[in-house]
Order: C-alpha cells, then structure tokens, then sequence
C-alpha cells in the first residue's frame, strides 16, 4: 500500500512546462483536426475533385519533410527553442488563417506548403524542448501523455467540425 502511496504523490507532481507544452500543442492540434472531415467538400467547392485534395496533402507532406530536416539542425543550434515554436505556431495560424481565403486549387497547394513549412519549423524544437523537461524515469509516462494528446485532440476536432 505505501508503494502505491508513493506513485500517486510523484503522478500528482505536475510538470509545468510539460503542461503549457501539451496544452498550446493541443490547441494546435484541434485546429488542424476541424478541417479534416470538410477537406475534400471545401475542395471541391474552390473547383478541385478528391485527386487534388490528395495532391494538397502530398504538397504539404513533402514541404514539411524537407523543412524538418533543416530545421531540427537549427533547433540543435540555437538556445531559445521556444521561440522557434512560437514562430511556427504564428506562421501555422497565418496559413489557417489563408485557408479561409483559398479559391483556387493554385492558391490551395501554396497554403499547404506553408501550412507544411510551419508544422516543420515547430515539430523538431517542441519534441527537443519537450524532451528537455521530461522527469527521470517518467519518460515514457509523459510521452504517453503527449501521444494521448495528440489522439484526443485529433477526435475532437473531427467530431466538432459542423
């Protein structure tokens, strides 16, 4: 019994950081996971069919492929991580924001490339910034939480999106 005691008083520590990490991230997340479920109906609505919407997706899988690479060297590089994250949050919601005022697939395929830089410039300076602060022994507990995160955010997002 006294084990069990002294697991739950460690769960009940909170890491802060951790906390304002998965909280900002999933805000992020939720956004993304809205526009899912409308996707191809938008494309299609700005003159596009279900080859362009997979073409959109490929854009932006392949920009952010190529930008992670870069930019997790610079995240290795550069002191102040956290502002490397709040640029790519900015220029994520910059390309959220665009999205709004697409009306051609053209106009689309460069709003996902950005959309796709800006996840990339982010990811690799959260997820070293989020492994900085992990407590010892509690690693794979705490990236659980992040991937449960990630889960329910996505299911959130799908099932509000009206």
């Amino acid at each position: 019994m006294l084990r069990i005691g002294k697991w739950l008083k460690k769960r009940k520590k909170s890491n802060r950081a951790l906390k304002i990490l998965l909280t900002t991230n999933a805000f992020v997340l939720i956004a993304g996971a809205m526009l899912a479920p409308i996707y191809a109906i938008f494309v299609e609505e700005i003159g596009g069919d279900l080859l362009d919407a997979s073409i959109t997706a490929g854009i932006f899988a392949v920009a952010a492929g190529l930008t992670t690479l870069a930019s997790g060297r610079f995240s290795d590089k550069i002191k102040n991580s956290e502002l490397v994250i709040v640029f790519g949050y900015l220029l994520l919601g910059g390309g959220f924001i665009a999205i709004t005022q697409v009306n051609s697939i053209g106009a689309l395929f460069i709003v996902q490339a950005i959309i796709g830089i800006a996840e990339a410039i982010y990811a690799p300076a959260f997820d070293s910034l989020y492994s900085r602060h992990l407590d010892k022994h509690q690693e794979g507990s705490e990236w659980g939480s992040w991937e449960a995160i990630n889960y329910f955010t996505y299911a959130g997002g799908q099932s509000s999106a009206d």
